[in-house]
């Protein structure tokens, strides 16, 4: 059976997340509670992968709270919360797991990443001797099961450093990379030994390469990438991938700096691709 979480348990997370002046439930229209608590419905419309056994869904989701809005105070004290839970969270989401006699027996782990940003409300706020407005957050969820679960891109950490991470003034650090390509080449050539009948494989060579967008941060290290790739001043120009996977594995490989070019256009945020052989 796949271990897909229930919705309830989302709602729980998200429910943490605002806080306890916060009541987050699933697919409900009760918009009223006595406590004084803003209620936030949650609507999921979930979709599993194709393969059996990946144990991981993405979701397109909904937030809204619903709230009357007696001062500004109010209303802004929910925006900030809102505001909080926008563009890219992570988190860790622990499941308890019961026996037919509501005994608890073990739990589920699952990590969840969301991307939400604000949406416009489908109506207008009623006005009467309090304002009844609406809040809805929109986008995207990815939850997979934490032992075997399918592991997203953001969770490899690349670093580009100028020199040796651990030697004194390297300038470096985590890139803002939109997409990464690491890929292994061999040189090879069959060998015919006189007492095989067929060549045999020898690798004369081998070393990885890298295909590396990122976006173009105000720091030291994509000036430098960016100066190098504009100028082609250095022949030579030597460059540190550190690549750390969501297991915690790093790997440090020493590269040359083969071609890239940056991509500028009006009103986006200004990009680069630059493409990395590993210096055998």
């Amino acid at each position: 059976m796949a271990k897909l979480i229930e919705q309830r348990a989302l709602a729980g997370y998200f429910n943490e997340l605002l806080g306890e002046d916060f009541y987050v439930d699933v697919n409900s229209s009760d918009y009223s509670r006595d406590d004084g608590k803003t209620v936030c419905v949650l609507q999921l419309q979930r979709m599993p992968f194709a393969i059996e056994g990946v144990d991981s869904e993405s979701m397109n989701i909904s937030l809204g709270a619903f709230a009357v809005i007696n001062n500004d105070l109010q209303k802004d004290k929910i925006l900030n919360a809102f505001k909080d839970l926008c563009g890219y969270k992570a988190g860790v989401i622990n499941v308890d797991l019961y026996d037919d006699e509501g005994n608890p027996t073990s739990s589920d782990t699952y990590k969840v990443k969301s991307f939400l940003e604000f949406q416009r409300p489908l109506g207008t706020p009623e006005v009467g001797a309090a304002i009844r407005d609406t809040f809805i957050l929109t986008g995207t969820l990815l939850c997979a099961h934490a032992s075997g679960g399918a592991v997203m891109s953001n969770d490899v950490v690349t670093e580009v450093w100028d020199r040796e991470p651990s030697e004194a003034g390297a300038v470096g650090g985590v890139l803002a990379t939109l997409s990464v390509q690491c890929k292994i080449n061999k040189a090879a050539e069959s060998v015919r030994l006189l007492n095989k009948a067929t060549p045999q494989p020898r690798v004369l060579a081998h070393g990885a390469t890298y295909a590396i967008q990122s976006l173009y941060l105000s720091r030291a290290i994509d000036a430098d990438i960016v100066q190098a790739i504009e100028s082609a001043g250095e022949l030579e120009k030597v460059y540190y991938v550190r690549r750390t996977t969501a297991s915690g594995a790093t790997v440090t490989t020493k590269c040359l700096l083969l071609d890239g070019y940056t991509t500028e256009q009006a009103g986006a945020y200004m990009s680069y691709m630059l493409s990395l052989q590993e210096a055998v």
